[in-house]
């Protein structure tokens, strides 16, 4: 058997398999067409600074401060066979280990520690009562921290099993790797074949923040198909290609730390997602949203292009658009009370659901889904390839950003068109040409004005087929055309001013 891992995991496999029969094999989570990492041992240049932390519960590698290799490397023994000593929702240590009359004092200042990383402490500020602490989640304390050592080190790999330690677990064996690992030169490795402690990553694992319901319910909306595409690298970040939108509130605007998760919430490109590969400041123009806690090796190693895989923690919890029964049956997965309003029927459509975000619906345990009768929702097919601007605009304007049901206000009906507007009103200022109408516009046909006119983001249905106008009654240059509905046509061409209706993208 071959010994690897697998998104932090040790796991043994058959000899010579592929990367790829090996993930299909263990039922690892991956997508073909997503990136996948593979860092394989060379031999080493100079003195490790990585070393592997034996737990009956897995493997936990920790990378060591450049400055204090020596030390740890002279003493990292003792902390070999300790069990774990004590635990928080912070912090998990190991020990005690006598340490008087060494060339480490405990410190009394409070310190701010990040999620991942390893320092050494004293219980009761005791040189005798040393321990090794592993920080859960972003926190200060005060553990008798050496001013010398503020930071030992941090963990590199298997950070998910921190929260699964408890009572009776032992750091069994602590060993340098002295194969430094890296990614196999050429393409997508999926293909070649395994080696002895090889490391697989294919997906992200990101933990969303209570601090920013909104922009996280954003980030699980641009995360609807499980992917993200890199549209933009940095040296410091890569950005997803996101949803334009001009609404998002400022939250949580704090450091940015490696691993961080941002909405952008104003500006250029906003609406988009950025992870950070070094730390950042805050800025006013970024909401830290969350945080990736696992798979993060692989922010060195994607770049404009690439797709990645990600799971989210929790996962989307907005039941819009789903039918009664599905989302009872998602939302008892969850923990969550599930109360059925207006058509309480299995088969009928949820329109609206309260708390409306994710996190909320996490918060509260219930949620209260209302129904509609599945024939009262539009269906509508829409061309982003043909013309992803104004598609991202219709979108937008039917708050459709965040939820697969869009609502939209009849501003006016003829016996040829229904002219559509947001609810609540929005508008937008440019949008260029693309996928301009020409010939005939068929009946059902979506379209909204460019900006060759006036009413630039005007959204409509044309009714009847003409040669002349399109859907928003503007002559064919100034109409781009989105898409068409596929499902409710009847029911269009009986709609008032005032009327809201609903719809859901096929």
């Amino acid at each position: 058997m071959v010994r690897v891992f697998v998104n932090g995991e040790e796991r043994e496999v058959p000899p010579h398999l592929s990367v790829l029969e090996a993930l299909r094999l263990l039922g690892a989570p991956h997508r073909e067409d997503c990136r996948i990492l593979v860092r394989r041992r060379v031999e080493p240049k100079e003195e490790p600074r990585e070393y592997a932390l034996e737990t009956g519960r897995g493997t936990i590698a920790i990378g060591v401060e450049e400055g204090l290799l020596g030390w740890w490397g002279r003493n990292f023994r003792l902390f070999e066979g300790k069990g774990m000593w004590w635990e928080t929702k912070n912090v998990v240590v190991f020990g005690p280990v006598d340490l008087r009359g060494g060339e480490v004092k405990p410190g009394r200042e409070r310190r701010r520690f990040r999620e991942g990383e390893v320092f050494l402490g004293f219980g009761g500020f005791d040189p005798s009562q040393a321990f090794l602490g592993f920080s859960r989640r972003d926190h200060e304390g005060v553990y008798g921290v050496p001013e010398a050592f503020p930071l030992l080190g941090r963990v590199v790999r298997g950070g998910h099993l921190l929260g699964r330690l408890g009572r009776g677990d032992l750091l069994q064996r602590i060993s340098p790797l002295r194969g430094e690992l890296r990614e196999p030169v050429g393409g997508n490795p999926a293909g070649m074949r395994l080696e002895e402690g090889m490391e697989i990553f294919t997906f992200l694992e990101v933990s969303l923040l209570l601090e920013a319901k909104r922009g996280a319910e954003h980030l699980l909306g641009i995360t609807r198909e499980g992917v993200w595409r890199i549209a933009l690298e940095g040296s410091s970040f890569l950005s997803v290609e996101g949803i334009p939108v001009d609404n998002l509130p400022q939250e949580n605007t704090v450091m940015r730390f490696r691993g961080a998760v941002t909405v952008r919430n104003s500006g250029r490109r906003a609406g988009s997602l950025y992870l950070y590969r070094r730390d950042a400041p805050p800025s006013p123009h970024h909401s830290v949203v969350g945080r990736v806690v696992r798979g993060g090796e692989m922010l060195d190693h994607v770049g404009e292009g690439d797709r990645l895989l990600v799971k989210t923690v929790p996962r989307r919890m907005v039941v819009v658009g789903m039918t009664q029964a599905e989302a009872s049956r998602l939302l008892q997965q969850e923990g969550v009370r599930h109360v059925r309003v207006g058509d309480e029927r299995d088969e009928a459509v949820i329109i609206e659901q309260r708390p409306e975000l994710t996190l909320e619906v996490k918060e509260e345990g219930v949620a209260v889904t209302l129904g509609v009768d599945p024939g009262a929702v539009i269906r509508v097919r829409l061309w982003e390839e043909k013309a992803p601007r104004s598609v991202a605009h219709f979108r937008a304007v039917a708050e459709m950003v965040t939820s697969p049901v869009g609502k939209l206000s009849v501003t006016a009906a003829t016996e040829e068109i229904l002219l559509l507007s947001s609810v609540r009103g929005k508008t937008f200022k440019s949008l260029p040409p693309e996928n301009v109408a020409e010939g005939e516009v068929e009946e059902g046909m979506l379209g909204v004005t460019n900006s060759f006119r006036r009413l630039t983001g005007l959204v409509g249905v044309r009714l009847r087929p003409s040669r002349t106008f399109g859907p928003t009654g503007e002559a064919l240059e100034a109409t781009n055309l989105i898409g068409r509905v596929v499902g409710g046509m009847e029911s269009l061409k009986n709609r008032e001013a005032g009327d809201v209706i609903y719809v859901m993208e096929e």
